[in-house]
């Protein structure tokens, strides 16, 4: 019988008794029996994932559990029915607070860490360089805490002094404390550029064709989407793995689901929503996932997330046709990548000789390969040895593997 035609069964079936037979003749070992299987089971390592039962998303309340659309009209009547349980307590060390002045159509926030000085020089070099900023009346404002070593905060402070572009919050900066970094961001908007139609958040590690940008507020305001965010929208369940980078425990967030949210790495938001969203976040509990944060908000708010395709949480080489096309990117950590997906975006919208490795790959469409009956069984009897081949090495690296 043929290994392709055999169900999925019959297949386990003959790999655990290759592995066995493998044993005996490798280490001259029996199949352990029960007993000895259940301690082999026990000295395993456990994962350490979350068992408890979670809460439909059906039922989901966050705190505080309230109207956050009737809060909203009596906050902006100055009343103030309920105490803040998420009051931002943290100050700008750093603020260049004319940096809104003029009519500005876009406000561009740019999360980054305070040893990233090289990088926020490259971005303002290429996608967000001043003169183009200016000539399309967009804005840029880097966002960033203290570091935990002096001498990066005193070169952080004069880059802010130097530029006028950058906000210093009080806090100490690490993953964890992105939350801080964004609400301390739209509260800045809230306050500061108010007069900005609308605030794109992204992460510094990422390219954005600022060409494409007016284009993409033009459709935005054909949609009369005046009250929203969007981006790359993702429906996705909490992770309980306790290893994992975004674990969250049911204790802090019960549900079965996320909110339907945005990506962090890049966004945007209208003023309308932002001043709502600035309003309301002191009465909702802090989460530690930013954009699930962002989520919850204006969830409460009755609000939902608006696809923009072309936002793209994965690296689109400039090499690759799919460049042309793309609005943002995730992945463009070092200057030369910058340098030469800017050169190629320039290149491309002014209509001037293309460097030579501007959309350079081409893609090989793949053919379909027949073989006949002979091809077929020299395939399958390759494919035979390599596997024995593979499960020898597997059991000589692990002797004790248990089936």
């Amino acid at each position: 019988m043929s290994p392709f035609t055999k169900s999925h069964q019959q297949r386990v079936n003959e790999t655990r008794n290759q592995v066995l037979s493998l044993r005996q003749g490798l280490r001259g070992l029996s199949e352990p029996n029960e007993k000895e299987k259940l301690k082999l089971r026990k000295s395993y390592p456990k994962a350490k994932v979350d068992k408890v039962k979670e809460i439909p998303f059906s039922q989901f309340k966050y705190p505080i559990d309230v109207d956050f659309q009737e809060l909203v009209q009596k906050l902006k009547r100055k009343e103030s029915p309920l105490e803040p349980i998420n009051v931002y307590n943290h100050s700008f060390i750093v603020n260049p607070e004319e940096r809104c002045e003029g009519d500005v159509e876009m406000l561009y926030m740019i999360k980054s860490s305070p040893n990233n000085f090289v990088r926020r020089d490259s971005i303002r070099n290429t996608w967000a360089n001043e003169p183009l900023m200016r000539n399309l009346s967009f804005r840029v404002m880097y966002l960033t805490a203290l570091s935990t070593r002096n001498a990066v905060n005193a070169l952080v402070k004069w880059e802010g002094d130097l530029h006028r572009d950058l906000l210093l919050i009080d806090y100490i900066d690490n993953y964890y404390n992105n939350t801080l970094k964004t609400t301390g961001g739209l509260k800045w908007a809230a306050e500061y550029c108010g007069n900005a139609r609308y605030v794109m958040f992204l992460d510094d590690d990422f390219y954005v064709n600022t060409y494409k940008m007016p284009t993409l507020v033009d459709f935005i305001d054909k949609g009369n989407y005046t009250y929203g965010f969007m981006g790359n929208v993702m429906k996705v369940a909490p992770i309980r793995d306790k290893s994992n980078k975004w674990y969250i425990s049911v204790e802090a967030y019960p549900y079965d689901l996320y909110p339907p949210f945005v990506s962090a790495g890049s966004w945007i938001i209208t003023q309308d929503l932002l001043q709502d969203m600035n309003l309301v976040i002191p009465y909702t509990k802090r989460f530690i996932y930013d954009d699930v944060f962002i989520a919850i908000v204006a969830y409460k708010l009755k609000v939902k997330p608006i696809v923009i395709k072309h936002f793209t949480m994965t690296k689109v080489s400039y090499r690759t046709e799919a460049f042309k096309v793309t609005l943002t990117s995730h992945g463009y950590e070092h200057s030369r990548e910058l340098s030469g997906a800017w050169n190629c975006t320039v290149a491309y919208t002014q209509k001037l000789d293309l460097p030579h490795y501007c959309f350079s790959r081409k893609k090989i469409p793949r053919k379909r390969i027949t073989l006949s009956e002979s091809d077929r069984a020299r395939v399958e009897a390759r494919f035979k040895v390599q596997f024995e081949e593979y499960l020898r090495k597997k059991m000589m690296r692990k002797p004790n593997l248990m089936m």
